[in-house]
């Protein structure tokens, strides 16, 4: 599907948007809910805040890299206005995003697998929230600052392995999926609970 590149990165920051509105209304019950292990297999809520802090973490470096290389090198300007997925990395997209299947069977990458081993203190709880809101913030700037990137052009490493290259388009969809697939786990969670 090809769509205006402007247009694509106004649907993800839309989307991320609302993935950021969702988390900080759900972050907001009783901080005990955000540790309930529902099997001794599944994750908590904060378990799955921590997991998508790790793995966001993984491609903001590589994707700030490559929206401040196009920036410094004086690159922006002229690009392909119209973006058009790849058949890889939209396929990762949509599976690591499965949107309305938040327990589709996908294993995490071992360092992304939330490490937690205790109960935290509500200090450390709020510490982990506040980092993942401010991480979405920081994923929403980049995603403002690439308008002027090509988003076919630049590719990154995928966490499976470094010999996977996907689109910067791509990564900003399979980012975004993800969030959204873990906040639908989350109120998923949530609501089991209550």
């Amino acid at each position: 599907m090809l769509l205006d590149s402007h247009t694509f990165l106004a649907n993800q920051i839309m989307d991320l948007e609302n993935v950021k509105a969702r988390f900080i209304a759900l972050s907001s019950i009783y901080r005990a809910k955000l540790q309930h292990k529902p099997s001794k297999r599944a994750w908590s809520v904060i378990e799955c805040v921590n997991h998508l802090l790790l793995a966001n973490e993984f491609y903001l470096v590589q994707i700030i890299d490559k929206v401040n290389t196009v920036h410094s090198e004086g690159k922006t300007g002229i690009i392909n206005s119209f973006y058009s997925p790849g058949l890889l990395g939209n396929y990762l997209a949509k599976r690591f995003g499965k949107i309305g299947d938040s327990n589709s069977n996908l294993t995490a990458h071992k360092k992304t697998v939330p490490k937690i081993k205790r109960i935290l203190t509500e200090a450390e709880i709020d510490e982990i929230i506040n980092d993942f809101i401010m991480q979405l913030n920081f994923i929403l700037h980049q995603l403002k600052s690439a308008r002027n990137v090509d988003l076919k052009k630049n590719k990154v490493n995928f966490i499976w392995g470094f010999w996977i290259k996907i689109e910067l388009g791509n990564t900003f969809c399979l980012v975004v999926n993800h969030a959204l697939r873990h906040v639908n786990q989350m109120e998923a969670l949530l609501e089991e609970k209550r």
